[in-house]
Order: C-alpha cells, then sequence, then structure tokens
C-alpha cells in the first residue's frame, strides 16, 4: 500500500514537473510581443493585417524623413489609408483596433525589407497591387509571404 502511494506520488510530482517544463518552453519560444499580436490576428485578417501595418510603416518613415530638395521626385509617397490598399474602412478601423507594441509598423517594415531583400519603392508596390513580381530573379511576393514568416522581430 504503501509504495503504490509513494509511486502515485512521485508519478504526480512529474507530471506536474514535466507540465510547467513544456509550459515554460512554450512560453520562452513565443516570448515575443510582436509574434503574439501577430498570433492573435484571425487568419483571414492576416495579409490584410500585414498589408496595414507595412503602408503605415512606410508612411511613418515618409513622415520621418526630412525634406531633400534635390531627390523630392525620388522620396515614396504618402499612402491614402485605407483606400490605396483596398481596405474597407471597417476592416480598417477593426485592424488598427488591435493594439500593437510601440514601432511595430516600423520593425515589421525594416524586418521585411531586410528577410525579402525588399525596398521602400517595392513594398509600396507591393501592399497597392497585392503583390510585387521581381524580374531579377523571378519571384512574386505577397503579403501572405510575409505573414508566413512573420513576427520574430
Amino acid at each position: 500500500m504503501k509504495i503504490k502511494f509513494l509511486l502515485l506520488i512521485i508519478y504526480c510530482a512529474l507530471s506536474v514537473c514535466l507540465t510547467k517544463s513544456v509550459e515554460n518552453e512554450k512560453k520562452s519560444s513565443w516570448n515575443n510581443p510582436n509574434q503574439r499580436v501577430f498570433d492573435s490576428v484571425p487568419i483571414r485578417d492576416q495579409n490584410q493585417f500585414i498589408t496595414l501595418h507595412l503602408a503605415l510603416g512606410l508612411n511613418e518613415r515618409a513622415h520621418a524623413a526630412p525634406f531633400d530638395p534635390v531627390h523630392r521626385n525620388q522620396q515614396i509617397p504618402t499612402l491614402n489609408l485605407p483606400q490605396d490598399i483596398n481596405l474597407s474602412s471597417q476592416d480598417y478601423y477593426n485592424l488598427r483596433s488591435i493594439s500593437t507594441p510601440d514601432d511595430f509598423s516600423t520593425e515589421l517594415l525594416d524586418w521585411t525589407e531586410d528577410s525579402f531583400d525588399l525596398t521602400d519603392d517595392e513594398i509600396h508596390q507591393m501592399v497597392v497591387k497585392n503583390s510585387i513580381c521581381r524580374s531579377d530573379n523571378y519571384q512574386c511576393i505577397t503579403p501572405g509571404d510575409v505573414g508566413q514568416a512573420c513576427c520574430p522581430f
């Protein structure tokens, strides 16, 4: 009887320890606030969420850049949201209501440029046309591609 009781206690203790270990492993591997935000967005809205935040990042960068009269024709135009990215007003407000960490949009923009080797112009095209196809390597990239790899930054 004592042996069965002792085995039961050991079994329960091990089971609790293993459960805690797995929980901590899950928490530590996804202990990234940007990833948690993206994971909280319903799957059907993730492409639009990525598109919106890339557009917001481009707009933030455009507003932060100093005016350069020599290169003013090369500056990326600001996007008129939500119209320029073909997002309904309702979807725009729903997606904007999702709480994100500070600088989420600009960090997403920087990460996307680095990860996919894209320029601001190419990302601008991608968010307006929903894809960018590059002739140099015959590759097309969409916000869905960005979402598939998002958001380790």
